[in-house]
């Protein structure tokens, strides 16, 4: 009974994770991050050598301009 209830619920989150990410990419509002890769709904915008690059978070954005 209890396998039967964790079962299902572990079911319902799976579902609920693909079915949030599949719309979001349906909408748009999905990014990658230039330095991790990392999917993202909010963005930090740098311009690095007169191109926007689009990072997750402000780490990311400063060790990825040190690189460069």
């Amino acid at each position: 009974m209890i396998k039967t209830i964790s079962a299902l619920i572990l079911l319902v989150l799976v579902a609920y994770t693909f079915m949030k990410k599949f719309s979001a990419k349906l909408r748009g509002k999905t990014v990658n991050c230039m330095s991790c890769g990392r999917s993202m709904d909010a963005c930090i915008k740098r311009e690095i050598n007169e191109a926007e690059m689009i990072f997750c978070c402000e780490n990311c954005a400063e060790e990825h301009s040190y690189i460069l």
